[in-house]
């Protein structure tokens, strides 16, 4: 096989988060607007590339204060930075189909090299003979401060580091 531009499935991907928030409570959400793109070869997945760009202002915790403070100037700043992204440079196989990805985070202003834990989930036709859809589970985390995130004033601390889990599916038109 080679070289394929996949496209992700908003509708079979999630993007989830879930960190400590100011007063130690446990805050979860999403990201509910976010697309992505896999440039790989299902033979050669160490050359996969992988580009993800998110809405800052879709992050939804079900908490609308929380929402609001989330877009707000001292975190996501969606008023300056409507999307931030990851992208994907080089995976290495780790154990059986589990992966290491390494890439950069960009958020703000601030670029930041990122390693997130891949498990594969292959390859399988779809359909027709000319559709394959592949699937992946991605886990990383990261310290908010390094992308200039800072709790609000009067708050002890903010989200230090965030857990971020996609859990995605992409689809190619395989065109021969």
């Amino acid at each position: 096989m080679k070289e394929r531009r996949w496209m992700l499935d908003a509708e079979r991907s999630s993007l989830r988060f879930g960190f400590t928030g100011a007063r130690g409570e446990p805050v979860r959400g999403s990201f509910e607007t976010w697309s992505g793109t896999l440039t790989m070869d299902p033979d050669a997945l160490g050359e996969a590339k992988v580009e993800v760009r998110v809405a800052a202002e879709s992050v939804e915790t079900g908490d609308l204060r929380t929402n609001e403070v989330l877009r707000g100037h001292l975190m996501l700043d969606v008023a300056s930075h409507r999307v931030f992204g990851f992208s994907g440079r080089q995976a290495v196989l780790a154990h059986g189909a589990r992966w290491r990805l390494l890439g950069d985070l960009t958020i703000k202003d601030s670029t930041v090299p990122l390693l997130v834990d891949v498990g594969w989930g292959g390859v399988v036709p779809e359909g027709t003979q000319n559709s394959a859809r592949a699937s992946c589970t991605a886990r990383c985390s990261f310290d908010t401060a390094r992308f200039g995130m800072r709790p609000a004033i009067g708050e002890a601390t903010g989200p230090a580091m965030v857990e971020v889990e996609i859990t995605a599916e992409f689809v190619c038109e395989t065109r021969e």
